[in-house]
């Protein structure tokens, strides 16, 4: 962000950003956001939601070309494609309303002149743009993970992370693939002792070795690997409770597995290599979302 531009901007925190994990060090609340504008003494200030900070090119570009002309500017995500309009269209959080007076606003440019000194703050857009003569509208193609997360009130937080971080699906994907070789490999060394020792839970002791061996490899590697960047606790109590929830949700992934593929059998007659596909791909679908928002959600 240019020195000029820095001078003019107000970034306001919404909550948005930290519920997925992300801080921008620059926001501030809103009434300290107007309290600034009141003191800054330019001739132009800039409400940007934190969500928006991306979009500070496109507005220092819009602040020089249209500036003179208007008394106020509404810079509009309007993300590419027939996902972005749709995520725009189910609905766009009041919060970025409040702060830009447009409910798909990623900025608010306004002239000072329209700022009195004992303007009420949760209400500066409305009061801006009600003093505004000429307003333009302009649209902004957001990145899709800005509109995801502004929509957030209404995705899943499993979806945020999809959209804003798909590597970490992949990395999910891949643990999952490694845990599940162990898991196999683990069975087939293990079933043949376990059997002649026991017969009767020869089979379920190897089973459950095997699902528990692979579940503690795949833990490791998410803590040390797929969920790295993010930064969560290391104690030893916080792994702990992360192990415990990993537990929940892979179990809970194993048995719709189960159900999923004895039904599709048992009462759609698919071939039960098809059945067993299908229930694997909705097992993973179970287990990256209950991973993601039990074990290792991101709390502001």
């Amino acid at each position: 962000m240019s020195k000029k531009l820095s001078s003019l901007t107000v970034v306001v925190r919404t909550g948005i950003l930290e519920k997925a994990g992300v801080s921008i060090p620059e926001a501030v609340d809103h009434c300290d956001a107007v309290m600034k504008i009141l003191s800054d003494g330019h001739d132009y200030s800039i409400l940007v939601p934190d969500l928006g900070y991306t979009a500070l090119p496109i507005i220092s570009d819009v602040l020089a070309v249209y500036g003179k002309y208007y008394d106020a500017i509404i810079v509009i995500a309007k993300p590419k494609g027939p996902l972005g309009a749709f995520l725009t269209n189910v609905g766009s959080l009041n919060v970025l309303e409040e702060i830009t007076g447009h409910p798909n606003g990623f900025a608010l440019i306004f002239k000072n002149t329209l700022v009195k000194e004992f303007i009420d703050c949760k209400n500066i857009a409305q009061t801006v743009l009600s003093s505004a003569r000429r307003i333009l509208l302009v649209p902004y193609e957001a990145p899709m993970h800005e509109v995801a997360m502004a929509v957030y009130g209404k995705l899943p937080y499993a979806i945020v992370m999809l959209v804003k971080e798909p590597n970490i699906v992949i990395k999910f994907g891949l643990v999952g693939l490694f845990g599940s070789i162990v898991n196999a490999s683990i069975v087939t060394l293990t079933l043949p002792q376990a059997v002649s020792i026991n017969p009767l839970i020869g089979l379920p002791l190897a089973v459950l070795t095997g699902f528990e061996l692979s579940l503690l490899f795949n833990f490791i590697l998410h803590e040390l690997w797929t969920f790295k960047g993010m930064k969560f606790s290391s104690s030893l109590f916080k792994r702990l409770i992360r192990l415990i929830k990993y537990h929940l949700s892979s179990l809970t992934s194993f048995i719709t597995q189960l159900i999923v593929t004895y039904v599709l059998v048992n009462f759609f007659g698919l071939y039960i290599a098809y059945a067993s596909l299908i229930g694997i791909a909705l097992g993973f679908i179970a287990n990256y979302v209950l991973g993601v928002t039990l074990a290792w959600r991101k709390t502001s």
